[in-house]
């Protein structure tokens, strides 16, 4: 396993990816929480990390972009939890072809183990809000409007 600067063994790259890619980094006294010091909360940990990893993983799949054919069918649903509040990310899809029940059970459930994970394990993270992404229609395909960058003078 590889070892971060603040001491924390990461179960592997891919945790370590999904912490970056959430803003998130590791306090120094991550892994000492309710799941003990040492290796122990440092497991304890990782093993959080890669329930999410899966938790997510499910989630994105239910969802389904494609096969709409209004704009109006093109929804955006919070993902995670950022360690300073809000969500972590929004997927975008398709009303009329996801079973939004199952979605929304799916990505509640994401957001509470990321919180719960946040909080044992120490996870310290940007406190940007991420605001809920504008959604277009392209070609039967839900997707984020992507932002145009803001050009200084």
């Amino acid at each position: 396993m590889a070892r971060a600067k603040s001491g924390v063994r990461w179960g592997g790259a891919l945790l370590g990816a999904l912490l970056l890619a959430g803003g998130a980094v590791a306090s120094p006294e991550r892994g000492k929480g309710r799941g003990g010091s040492g290796s122990a909360g440092t497991d304890h940990c990782a093993q959080l990390g890669e329930m999410i990893q899966e938790l997510e993983s499910k989630a994105r799949a239910m969802a389904v972009a494609d096969g709409c054919a209004d704009v109006s069918q093109c929804k955006a649903a919070p993902v995670g939890a950022r360690a300073c509040g809000g969500p972590r990310d929004y997927l975008v899809y398709c009303a009329a072809r996801t079973d939004e029940s199952a979605l929304q059970q799916a990505l509640t459930r994401l957001q509470r183990e990321e919180e719960r994970y946040n909080q044992q394990c120490g996870i310290v993270s940007t406190c940007i809000f991420l605001d809920e992404p504008k959604v277009e229609l392209v070609d039967g395909v839900c997707q984020k409007v992507e932002a145009a960058p803001i050009e200084l003078p």
